[in-house]
């Protein structure tokens, strides 16, 4: 909270209905002219570097989540390909020396 907020503290429960609606619009209108310089240094900044990314950028997948079999062992087992190679898969590997040999098309 800034300084001048702090030193002109309102009661709200001391204000009549009216004075809060006037309060309220008081309010609306400092945050639509806040708005409303904070889009036109968006705009600025656009102008200068080129378009900002639309919202956050999401990278990979979730932590947790199950992912699509690129390798298939004789016995059924699977492997995302993520992580350490499993133990089956190097034994297989060490055999026959190729992964490609296991990968699901």
């Amino acid at each position: 909270m800034s300084r001048s907020a702090q030193s002109n503290d309102i009661d709200l429960r001391s204000l009549s209905v009216d004075e809060l609606i006037a309060l309220d619009a008081k309010i609306l209108e400092l945050i639509k002219s806040k708005r409303q310089t904070l889009q036109a240094k968006i705009a600025m900044i656009e102008l200068h570097m080129g378009p900002l990314p639309e919202g956050p950028r999401k990278r990979g997948v979730k932590k947790g989540t199950k992912l699509a079999a690129k390798y298939k062992g004789p016995n059924g087992e699977t492997w995302s390909g993520r992580g350490l190679q499993p133990k089956w898969l190097t034994a297989l590997v060490g055999r026959s020396g190729s992964v490609e040999k296991y990968r699901l098309r």
